[in-house]
């Protein structure tokens, strides 16, 4: 009995020791074979595969796809429409182009940044805001209409009508923004004024060198993106996106960054990323 009992206490020893022990490499769980053989079973579960990669856990927004057919799309269809909104349509009339416009110019003439001052308002008070000094004539320019409001004070220090006197333009928090992204637009201001054209041609071809910077970036997102191009392709053709591209405004090379990022993070290999929010639930 009690060699039976030494026995039987022996093979308990096994079959826990069996049961911590780690998974020799390349051993799939029955649950794993269960699952894989659960999809290769799936009607059109070949067809899928043949698709680009798209699986139940791969949404076809976000499975690989090829590259130059995006970027040809992008640039077929996208830029020409980019450069009919920048021709088209008239300055300050894309959200808050005016500004972005000013900041620019601003940029052009080596302001990095803004600055605050004290201006009277029509309403008769005096307020800090942050702005740039610039000549009245660029901020004429970067309006289509006036900017008297019946529910909002005007700044009375764009009265100035005199040509190539500088004076304080309020910009608000716009003043304040980083002046990376009005790089591409200044250098076309620069481009326009070094080659004596006229305000409004040197504009537009600040417009034109935004939107070559919003196109530069999304081209090279498209072709780094290991996955999810069609996402990226339709976020980047957004008219939303395309009228900013086609405009001052620095959101349009904001929208493009990140989806560059975010194309540069779909090349992390799946085997280093973390738990899938499937494998959590």
């Amino acid at each position: 009995m009690a060699a039976h009992r030494r026995s039987g206490a022996r093979h308990r020893r096994d079959v826990d020791a069996d049961a911590q022990a780690p998974p020799s490499p390349g051993a799939k769980s029955r649950d794993a074979r269960d699952r894989d053989g659960a999809v290769r079973s799936r009607p059109g579960a070949g067809r899928l595969r043949k698709l680009g990669g798209v699986t139940p856990d791969r949404p076809a927004l976000l499975a690989p796809t090829r590259s130059p057919l995006w970027m040809i799309a992008l640039a077929a269809f996208g830029l020409p429409l980019g450069i009919l909104l920048a021709l088209l349509v008239p300055f300050g009339e894309v959200a808050d182009e005016s500004a972005h416009l000013l900041r620019a110019v601003a940029l052009m003439d080596g302001q990095i940044v803004g600055h605050r001052e004290a201006i009277p308002f029509s309403d008769g008070s005096t307020r800090t805001t942050a702005g740039v000094t610039i000549d009245p004539a660029w901020e004429r320019l970067s309006r289509s209409r006036p900017i008297t409001s019946a529910y909002s004070p005007a700044p009375m220090s764009l009265d100035d009508d005199a040509a190539g006197k500088p004076a304080f333009v309020p910009l608000y928090t716009i003043g304040t923004y980083c002046p990376v992204f009005y790089v591409p637009s200044a250098i076309g201001l620069l481009l326009g004024t070094a080659l004596g054209l006229p305000d409004a041609t040197a504009a537009l071809i600040g417009r034109f060198a935004n939107l070559a910077a919003y196109f530069l970036i999304g081209l090279a997102a498209l072709a780094l993106a290991q996955r999810g191009r069609i996402l990226f392709f339709c976020i980047l053709m957004l008219p939303m996106s395309l009228s900013l591209a086609a405009s001052f405004n620095h959101d349009s090379l904001i929208i493009a960054t990140t989806v560059l990022a975010a194309a540069l993070l779909s090349r992390r290999s799946p085997r280093h990323a973390g738990p899938s929010r499937r494998s959590l639930g």
